[in-house]
Formats: structure tokens, C-alpha cells, sequence
């Protein structure tokens, strides 16, 4: 079941999509995870396992986004079905991760949890690899078309206000900066705990969020380190300090040596963000968000009922994206739905929470406090895009949040577990 499961989370990274009547229908990610919650499930009838977390609040939900999917079945079956399997996948993971890794005994547990946040961070590297190389090279594009939608004939980099910004496979430029940011300190931790390849890792990651030129996911991933290093200095020698330093600082200068457009670009984009916070005294207009916030709250306001309004939001005639995860959940699943959806997440966000003052290993804490901050980061960034709007990034945020969540659990039970380095 393990080897099923990484086989999963590696699939969704190199997502090839199924074509029905001539459009995107699921992609084999979403396929994958399907088979193996139906694997998963099988396993837990033949060993009478009764027990299964989470499974009724996941339930619930899937059952209000059915009931949202049917009332605009009519006019928007194709697209709100295929929004739906996404979904449905991506609990179905949430709910295999949770319940499979649960029954491991806690030390093992903890290993395994510990390599698929290895293995979740190398997958994102090699998808800054691909954006780097798509990025410089657009020709390298073609090569990858394999997993483009079917209106994409080569996977390209996206160019907004005349600023060219890396963009992947499963992720575009604003989820692209989120998520690196998010998993910066994931990677510190892992840094700390064992150092070598992970100094690589974090200047990595730290050229893959310059190059996607999102202000607000460069501003956290530089904020998010200092304060890693702050709580955490008690931990980090000096020579740790000064390799890790040096190794971020020659990252910079070289990669601004070599590619000048892209420090221009950045100062661009900042720039635009405080000439019109000048003229307007706005941080929403200056993040370009008034136009869309204000459209998005008339629209959730005028459509509000219980249940939602189909899983995708049109406007005009068109897909409208409200750029806020509240805004989108409260307008998709409605009020019974949005309570569900954040109820969980507001679970798993105090299990997190309770299980720092009980963790004593200073690895143990560190792990616990990088997850916090990983899923803070998340959700600022939440405020000005929605994590559900794509098929595999949507996926595998949720693996993430299971991982989190039994980490946590593992760590508040154990006290103090030694883990391997992996």
C-alpha cells in the first residue's frame, strides 16, 4: 500500500489528462488516486478497520459538493463533474493518508511521513528545474506538452503586466510562489537536520520564487526565513550559519549576474504595487484585487444559499477565478459547505497547534514549529488565490495537510521520537 501510495503523489506531478468528447475530462493523477482509495478501502474491509478517521466531516462535504455539482448539472455538468472528481480525489487522498500512515507504529510512522516531505519537496525542485529550463529555453516547451491541457500545445511561461514569471507543469506563476514559500521552512528543517543536498534545495527554491515574481510569496519566503532562523538559533552553529549564508548570498549575486531582466522585473512589479498604494491609499487596488474582490463578494453575496452554486464560478457568461479560497468556498459549496471545509482545516490547524507544547526533541520541535509556519504562510497566501482552482495542485495541498496533521499526532504521542535523516 505504501508503494501505491508514493507512486500516487509521484503521478501527480506529471499529470497526463483523459480527453471525453473532445475536452479535458481527469487526468491520470486523479485516476491514480481513485484506484487507491479503492484499494485502500478494500484493505480496510478485509481487516475490519471501523476506526477511520475523519471520515464523516469528508463525507459531508463530498456529499454538499454533489448536491452543488447537480443544481447547475444542466448547464455546467461537463465542467462541474470534472471539478468534482478533483475534489473527491483529493479527500480521498487526505483520507487514505491519514488512515493508512495511522496504524504504523509511531517510530516508523514518523520515518515514512518524514520521507514523503522529502519526496513532496524533490518533486517541487524538479518542477523549478522544468520552469527554469522552459523559462530560458521556451523551445524546451514542447517536450513537455505530454502533460498540457488540450488548448496548450506546449507547456510555456506565463508573461503578466510584461513581466515574464516561471510557471510548471501543475502549478502556475501565484500557486508556484505560494507553495515554495510554504515549503521553505520544510526545507530549512530539513537543512538543519541534515544539511548537504538541502543547502542546494533552499537556493533552489529561493531563484524559483524570484522568477515567479509574486510579490506577496517573496515577501513571505524572505520573512518566513528570518523568522526560522530567529526561533531556531539555538540550534544553528555558526558554521551552519555562515555555509547557509554564503550558500543563499552566491545563489543571489550569481543568479543576478547572470540573469539582470529578472531583478528588473521584480523592481517592476514592486514598483507598480507602490505607485498605485500611492495614488489610491489601497493595498487591495495595489495588489490588484479591488476590481475582482469587489465582483466576487457581489457575486457571493446575490448567489448565497446553503449548498452552493455549482464547484466553478461563472460570471458573464465565463469562468470568473474570485482570487480568495473564502470567497470560492462560500460561493461553491455555500454556507453548510464552507462551514464543513474550514472546519477541517481549523481541525487540523489546532492539532498542529496542541501538539508544540508537548513536544520536547529539539528536531521534534523543530519539525512541528516548520509545519506551522508552512501552514500559515499557506493560507496569507490563501487570501489572494485558491489552492482548489487546479486538478494535481489541489491534490496534492491535501496530502500535505494529512501529512501535517499526522506528524502532529505522532510527535504529541511520542514526546520525543528519533527519526532517521531521509
Amino acid at each position: 500500500m505504501n508503494g501505491l501510495i508514493l507512486f500516487t503523489i509521484c503521478s501527480l506531478f506529471f499529470p497526463v489528462w483523459f480527453q471525453f468528447q473532445g475536452r479535458d475530462a481527469f487526468t491520470t493523477g486523479t485516476a491514480f488516486i481513485l484506484f487507491t482509495c479503492y484499494i485502500f478501502f478494500l484493505y480496510s474491509v478485509t481487516t475490519r478497520k471501523r476506526n477511520l478517521k475523519f471520515i464523516l466531516i469528508i463525507l459531508a462535504i463530498i456529499t454538499v459538493a454533489t448536491i452543488s455539482m447537480l443544481s447547475v448539472f444542466s448547464t455546467l455538468g461537463g465542467p462541474c463533474l470534472r471539478k468534482y472528481l478533483q475534489l473527491a480525489g483529493a479527500l480521498g487522498c487526505f483520507l487514505v493518508i491519514v488512515n493508512y500512515y495511522k496504524d504504523i507504529p509511531p517510530y516508523e510512522r514518523l520515518i515514512k511521513l518524514e520521507f514523503l516531505l522529502s519526496m513532496i519537496i524533490s518533486l517541487f525542485i524538479v518542477q523549478i528545474i522544468i520552469g527554469i529550463a522552459v523559462y530560458f529555453f521556451p523551445e524546451v516547451g514542447q517536450y513537455f506538452s505530454l502533460f498540457t491541457t488540450r488548448d496548450k500545445a506546449i507547456l510555456t511561461t506565463n508573461i503578466a503586466d510584461g513581466t515574464k514569471r516561471l510557471t510548471s507543469i501543475i502549478v502556475a506563476q501565484e500557486t508556484f510562489g505560494e507553495i515554495l514559500a510554504a515549503l521553505m521552512p520544510l526545507v530549512l528543517y530539513k537543512l538543519i537536520k541534515k544539511g548537504g543536498a538541502y543547502y542546494i534545495a533552499y537556493g533552489i527554491f529561493t531563484i524559483g520564487v524570484i522568477l515567479t515574481a509574486t510579490r506577496s510569496s517573496i515577501l513571505l519566503f524572505i520573512f518566513g526565513t528570518f523568522i526560522f532562523f530567529v526561533i531556531h538559533s539555538k540550534m544553528i552553529n555558526p558554521s551552519i550559519w555562515y555555509v547557509c549564508i554564503s550558500s543563499l548570498t552566491s545563489s543571489l549575486v550569481i543568479y543576478f549576474i547572470y540573469i539582470p531582466n529578472a531583478l528588473n522585473q521584480i523592481i517592476i512589479r514592486f514598483g507598480i504595487f507602490l505607485d498605485v498604494f500611492k495614488k489610491t491609499g489601497s493595498v487591495v487596488a495595489a495588489i490588484d484585487r479591488d476590481r475582482v474582490w469587489d465582483i466576487g463578494v457581489t457575486k457571493v453575496v446575490y448567489s448565497l444559499n446553503l449548498f452552493g452554486n455549482g464547484l466553478i464560478t461563472i460570471i458573464n457568461n465565463e469562468e470568473f477565478h474570485l482570487h480568495n479560497l473564502f470567497l470560492t468556498v462560500l460561493h461553491q459549496l455555500g454556507v453548510v459547505g464552507f462551514l464543513f471545509f474550514f472546519g477541517l482545516m481549523g481541525w487540523i490547524f489546532i492539532a498542529i497547534i496542541l501538539s508544540i507544547k508537548q513536544v520536547k526533541d529539539k528536531y521534534d520541535r523543530c519539525l512541528i514549529n516548520s509545519i506551522l509556519m508552512a501552514f500559515i504562510i499557506f493560507f496569507l497566501s490563501e487570501m489572494k488565490c485558491e489552492f482548489n482552482r487546479g486538478s494535481s495542485y489541489q491534490q496534492v495541498i491535501w496530502i500535505l495537510l494529512g501529512i501535517f496533521y499526522l506528524i502532529s499526532q505522532t510527535l504529541k504521542d511520542k514526546k520525543s521520537v528519533k527519526t532517521f535523516d531521509v
